[in-house]
């Protein structure tokens, strides 16, 4: 499941659910996200099993800072 919402032109907010019937398990992912003239930011939180290692795996956040050129 996945939705998404533009409050204007340079502020956005994505949401992703899924859900493993194999583990019964829910993972989830809120975004924000501002863009302007040249630079992105986008903050998440999420919550993903612990099952599959990785760097999203268990509870968390993330802020990722984009200079385009």
């Amino acid at each position: 499941l996945t939705a998404a919402y533009s409050f204007n032109l340079i502020d956005s907010m994505n949401s992703s659910a899924y859900y493993s019937h194999i583990s019964d398990k829910l993972s989830a992912l809120v975004t924000w996200q501002r863009m302007y003239d040249y630079l992105l930011l986008n903050l998440g939180l999420f919550t993903f099993s612990a099952e599959q290692p990785g760097i999203y795996s268990g509870e968390g956040a993330v802020l990722i800072i984009q200079y385009n050129l």
